[in-house]
């Protein structure tokens, strides 16, 4: 990979462009920034002045791509095509990115070089390799030839869409707490005083719908063996309840249903986002890619299509690329649990005696190691962390308590887009799963 995907010249008239323009600071820059993942772009220099922007588009120009398979250069350019009105930024913007896409193409791949794939072109290759599989299965001499591939597929394509469902579970909950219990518990404090009842009408029948569309994603196959019970014995209580409270006007029925309802959205998204991390784990990518390349082996000795054939192939090994991003995602995932977990028991040994904070910040210390090696995009965060641990070691309380409260709320942060940087790969997968069904159908019952 080039240490810088621009020459200095290159960055030079860009810059130029941009400050001719008045693009310093404005919103097109500061739109031009906003896809940047958040710990990313608030790690960029300051660009309000001229000095301050070509600082950040050299560190734009030396960045590689993120733990979520995106290119800061290629993001800013592509953004600012789009954004800016000025001609001279979007010709001179529209040759650099051409330069770029065809360098990144032409880019020779080395034993141990990361892909420049992203995974959502890799997922798209994966996607074209699987159709055309199924296109040549119409043969039957096909068929025959890779019937013993069968199982593997069929295997393959549960694990994705457990990953998927426990992903729309996850989803659902978020959706449960935004949509139905705070505005409950926020109408629950006035009740019932006038004009809360209508709105509580409306919050019951977003309620219901919700309830329906968890039952129906807990019954899939995939989840069938899955501990649902609070869905009837809490979650369908809470729509039946609600109504009975705004019919009798009463107050004791409606804190129980914000009860049950704050229990549900304080304790199960833990819970699913822990099963969906280990569906992810279980979903063994790494064989369904030397299946795929044997299947390509087999389909080259019955003679099949060689375009064809050549897009399975191209499909298996851009699915070496998904199956990579999905590792490297779950590792900093794992990482950052670790870590949050080790922050949260930090912050409780506040009230302790130094001794007890000292050694609590020694676990989060060594858990920043872990950190540290799954996670590239943190630096500021493992920069902040010396200066937590030397407060501490001082007893200086007054700089222990901003220190800490930043360090919480990077970590947090950083966590969260983690965390969603994971589900968006789940997201992105979970079509294959879709399609390795079709093919698993289209190769008929086992024998």
């Amino acid at each position: 990979m080039p240490s810088a995907f621009f020459t200095n010249t290159e960055v030079q008239e860009l810059f130029d462009a941009l400050v001719a323009a008045g693009h310093i600071g404005d919103s097109t820059w500061n739109g031009a920034l906003e896809s940047l993942p958040i710990l990313y772009r608030t790690a960029l220099p300051p660009s309000e002045t001229p000095g301050g922007l070509f600082e950040a588009l050299n560190k734009l120009n030396q960045t590689q791509r993120l733990t979520d398979g995106s290119l800061p250069i290629e993001v800013i350019l592509v953004n600012l095509r789009t954004l800016s009105p000025i001609a001279q930024v979007t010709n001179l913007v529209a040759r650099l990115l051409a330069k770029l896409q065809n360098g990144l193409k032409a880019a020779p791949a080395h034993a141990g070089e990361v892909s420049t794939v992203s995974p959502t072109e890799a997922v798209a290759s994966v996607r074209t390799g699987l159709r055309a599989l199924n296109e040549l299965l119409q043969d039957p001499a096909v068929r025959t030839a890779l019937a013993a591939f069968r199982a593997t597929l069929d295997g393959a394509d549960r694990r994705i869409q457990a990953v998927g469902d426990y992903k729309d579970l996850h989803d659902r909950l978020h959706d449960l707490q935004f949509k139905c219990y705070e505005p409950i518990a926020s109408a629950s404090r006035l009740f019932p005083g006038s004009g809360v009842a209508a709105q509580l009408e409306f919050d019951a029948y977003a309620l219901r719908g919700e309830v329906e569309k968890i039952r129906g994603i807990v019954k899939r196959p995939s989840l069938a063996d899955g501990e649902f019970s609070w869905v009837e014995d809490e979650l369908a209580v809470c729509s039946t309840l609600l109504p009975a409270a705004l019919k009798n006007s009463d107050v004791g029925k409606l804190q129980e249903v914000v009860r049950r309802l704050r229990d549900i959205v304080e304790q199960q998204p833990t819970l699913i986002n822990t099963l969906l991390v280990q569906a992810i784990k279980f979903l063994d990518l790494g064989n369904l890619v030397r299946r795929l390349h044997e299947v390509s082996g087999e389909l080259e000795k019955v003679g099949a299509d060689a375009k064809q054939r050549g897009e399975v192939e191209k499909g298996a090994g851009d699915l070496a690329v998904v199956d990579e991003a999905l590792r490297a995602a779950v590792r900093s995932h794992q990482a950052w649990q670790v870590a949050d977990n080790r922050l949260r028991l930090s912050n409780a040994s506040r009230g302790q005696s130094a001794e007890e904070l000292s050694e609590a910040w020694v676990g989060v210390e060594r858990a920043l190691d872990k950190v540290r090696a799954a996670d590239p995009a943190a630096p500021e965060l493992l920069q902040l962390a010396p200066l937590v641990g030397a407060a501490i070691k001082d007893r200086d309380e007054s700089r222990i308590g901003v220190l800490m409260l930043k360090f919480q709320t990077i970590a947090s942060d950083r966590f969260y887009q983690v965390d969603k940087e994971l589900k968006g790969l789940c997201d992105r997968i979970a079509p294959v799963g879709r399609d390795l069904d079709k093919l698993v159908g289209q190769m008929g019952a086992p024998s």
